[in-house]
């Protein structure tokens, strides 16, 4: 055997020695290290600090929102407040000329204050010095004095002068506006709607001791006259008048009619804008109500005590002459209208009670566009006052006399206060929004032409005396019931999908299954809304038996199929299908099912509805509207099952292995593991899950308002109709003028959903935690 040595090169002793040299050690020195570490805290630092502030920043933008929402609000909760202003002595005297004031009156601008006094003269003055822009005097018959005084709807600006002979002057202030040099100038004036000559009221010729008249401009033109002659008869006209264009005179056609007379001393007298009704006051504190509306048929209808025991000293209709306010001479202040009772008949009845005066009431002035008024008293005290939200806004003593008689302008900015010293206090008013109360936005509330209290959300109206109901409690139970049939419908369909995703079906189906239901997230809501409202809803109104047989039999179908497979058919037929893979077979059966009830629907109703389950639903008793809570049920249920889904399926995806497998590896089923590991496991996200789809449909606003039909109605029944807080503030917010009451009512609504939103995901964190407490052992 030869054994061949092969001398080495050089190359290769070089190599050799190459790789026997020591190599540098790849970990970095202590320098590098420390440069790692510092770079690494400095990143640390910046990401804590980072982190930091976006969550305070997250925090301060919340709480940005709740103080703007505040801040738009809080006018809401403020008074009435009275600056006096100036103080100006009255054109006409009672120590000088012995004439005594009637009334004073605005005009809207607030320059010019109108006193008519019992000698015929009426004196327009400037509010700012008492300095006398213009006065007027009656054209009264010879040997006549004026006996008495009334006023129509303020807003109608038309007063008539009683007379001794018992005749009736009408007469309407108005004012001509110019601009010379740019500057705007009010020119008062006269106008005579029923002619200059007096109109007789009393045929017999007596005075007028007492006088109340109403204009009706709708339709045609009349007037109603009545009055109270000084030997106690009750005396009614009705008066009608047309003017020709040509020559611009005015006839006049007058009937007389005589009323049953007054069980008592009257001290006023009242009609009302519609002509119908005729309301007497007397010394013992009882108003005695005359149905007028067939004057020829003219009858007493009711007496009440309206002063509780007292004397009433002042007494006048609210804007809209549908409401009384008296004032008594204990200083107290009620409200009452007529009710219609069960036999259709009218009531005079007490609706509330306002915060009492120091004094006998003395005078009496309505708003002319609201349902408030201003209140004097004996004692000098001035109160400002609102009917519906019966709040008594402000209530001090603003003079040390007796306030003799009070007046109110147009736009609610200024008060007049006369004294017996013959002057007049001029004072700044702020009253913003008197309607408002917490009272009026959460309790029920007795509105006029209502038979009881209600909750009434009504912002507008075509009728000028309308007053605003802004009710939140439809709204916001219309939220929760909105909300609450959302969540019925997606809850059980989101976890059971969620849990069976996650758990049971097949890692190549789950692939497909979850993002496409998390697509769904991405629809529009208008394009659920518009679908609901346009197809849905028309749809299930007129097969109302399969929609009802789907959602009480879907599950029961479910169930037989899954019992057939599992316990009926062969084990050879079931192992063609994977595991996992089964939910695919259920495709067919419900669309099958849902064919079969649709076509099945029109022979329910005929065989057990008499043709029409919707009429049926009706000769019940139950109200059905085409667009209801059902309707938004499904729809939004639809917009809110991809939220839950996808989070709650994340929660039970993520629930460790070796949780399951252990539970499995000590003999329990799969069935057993969801309910014992899984779900308590993932009980914290899924209850994370389900709140996160309430806050989605609690601020829902497209569906809702394509798909309710916007009814602001108190109930949870479901075949009607609601409307939620989001959806009011979309459809009326862009309509309302900004600083009214309505834009405050609407941010009230705002904050209001907020701070609900805000309230209920807070308790939702507090128990998310506790449960991850209680389930972290697992």
């Amino acid at each position: 055997m030869v054994v061949t040595c092969e001398r080495p090169t050089m190359t290769d002793l070089t190599s050799n020695m190459a790789e026997d040299a020591p190599q540098p050690s790849l970990m970095p020195n202590a320098e590098a290290r420390q440069k790692l570490r510092k770079r690494r805290g400095l990143k640390d630092k910046m990401s804590r600090w980072g982190i930091t502030t976006a969550g305070f920043g997250v925090v301060f933008a919340l709480a940005m929102i709740f103080v703007y929402l505040f801040y738009e609000v809080a006018p809401i909760i403020r008074g009435a407040a009275v600056t006096p202003l100036v103080t100006v002595e009255l054109p006409v005297t009672g120590e000088t000329s012995g004439a005594v004031t009637q009334a004073l009156f605005m005009e809207r601008y607030e320059e010019l204050g109108l006193q008519y006094a019992d000698d015929g003269r009426a004196t327009f003055f400037q509010l700012s010095d008492g300095e006398v822009r213009a006065a007027l005097d009656l054209d009264l018959p010879e040997d006549t004095t004026i006996t008495s005084f009334a006023s129509g709807n303020p807003s109608s600006r038309i007063v008539a002068q009683g007379l001794s002979n018992g005749q009736v002057l009408v007469v309407e202030h108005d004012y001509d506006l110019t601009f010379p040099d740019g500057v705007r100038h009010i020119s008062p004036k006269f106008v005579f709607p029923l002619g200059e000559e007096p109109i007789q009221l009393d045929e017999q010729g007596v005075a007028l001791r007492h006088l109340a008249l109403e204009r009706r401009v709708r339709g045609r033109a009349a007037t109603l006259v009545a009055g109270i002659t000084d030997d106690q008869r009750v005396v009614l006209a009705n008066i009608t008048s047309r003017s020709n264009m040509m020559t611009g005179e005015t006839t006049v056609e007058t009937e007389h009619f005589n009323l049953p007379a007054v069980p008592g001393e009257p001290v006023k007298i009242l009609l009302d804008q519609q002509l119908r009704n005729l309301f007497v006051a007397d010394t013992e504190g009882r108003i005695h109500y005359y149905d007028v509306s067939t004057p020829a048929n003219a009858r007493l209808v009711q007496t009440v005590d309206a002063g509780n025991g007292s004397p009433i000293t002042a007494i006048e209709f609210l804007n809209g002459t549908v409401s009384l306010i008296v004032g008594t001479e204990s200083g107290e202040l009620s409200q009452w209208f007529l009710v219609r009772d069960a036999h259709n008949e009218y009531e005079l009845t007490h609706v509330r009670d306002f915060r009492k005066h120091p004094a006998a009431i003395t005078s009496l002035a309505a708003e002319y566009n609201r349902k408030g008024f201003v209140a004097g008293d004996a004692d000098g005290y001035i109160g400002i006052h609102y009917g519906t939200s019966a709040r008594t806004l402000y209530l001090r003593n603003y003079v040390d006399q007796p306030i003799e008689q009070v007046a109110i302008s147009p736009l609610n900015g200024r008060i007049l206060a006369k004294t017996p010293d013959a002057k007049i206090h001029v004072a700044e008013l702020w009253n913003q929004h008197p309607q408002l109360s917490f009272s009026a936005l959460w309790n029920k509330v007795w509105y006029e032409g209502r038979s009881e209290p209600e909750y009434i959300w009504q912002s507008s109206s075509a009728s000028d005396e309308f007053e605003s109901k802004f009710s939140l409690t439809p709204l916001t139970i219309g939220t929760l019931k909105a909300a609450f049939y959302a969540m019925l419908f997606a809850m059980p369909l989101a976890i059971a999908g969620a849990i069976y995703t996650a758990y049971f079906m097949s890692p190549k189906l789950r692939g497909f299954v979850k993002p496409s239901i998390e697509i769904m997230e991405a629809l529009p809501t208008v394009i659920l809304g518009f679908l609901a409202g346009l197809w849905l809803a028309p749809f299930a109104e007129a097969h109302l038996p399969a929609i009802f047989s789907i959602l009480l039999f879907m599950p029961i179908m479910l169930l037989l199929f899954a019992w057939l497979w599992s316990r009926v058919l062969p084990d050879a037929l079931r192992r063609h299908v994977p595991d996992g893979w089964e939910a695919a077979l259920l495709v067919p059966i419900i669309i099958g099912f849902v064919w079969f009830c649709v076509t099945l629907s029109p022979f329910v109703e005929i065989w057990f509805f008499g043709g029409s389950m919707r009429q049926w639903f009706t000769d019940v008793g139950i109200t059905y509207d085409q667009r209801n809570a059902l309707i938004v049920g499904i729809a939004m249920g639809f917009a809110v099952i991809p939220t839950i889904f996808s989070i709650a399926e994340d929660a039970v995806f993520t629930v460790p292995k070796h949780l399951t497998q252990g539970s499995l590896a000590l003999g329990s089923t799969r069935w057993q593991t969801v309910m014992g590991v899984v779900l308590p496991t993932a009980s914290p996200g899924i209850f994370s899950a389900v709140m996160m789809g309430f806050g989605r449909a609690v601020g829902e606003t497209m569906i809702v308002l394509m798909a309710t039909g916007n009814s602001p109605v108190v109930n949870f029944n479901i075949f009607e109709g609601m409307r939620t807080l989001s959806a009011n503030i979309a459809v009326e917010l862009p309509e309302t003028a900004v600083g009214s009451s309505h834009f405050r009512v609407l941010f009230l609504a705002a904050l209001v959903l907020l701070a609900m939103t805000f309230v209920v995901n807070t308790i939702a964190e507090i128990i998310r935690q506790r449960l991850r407490a209680r389930y972290s052992n697992l």
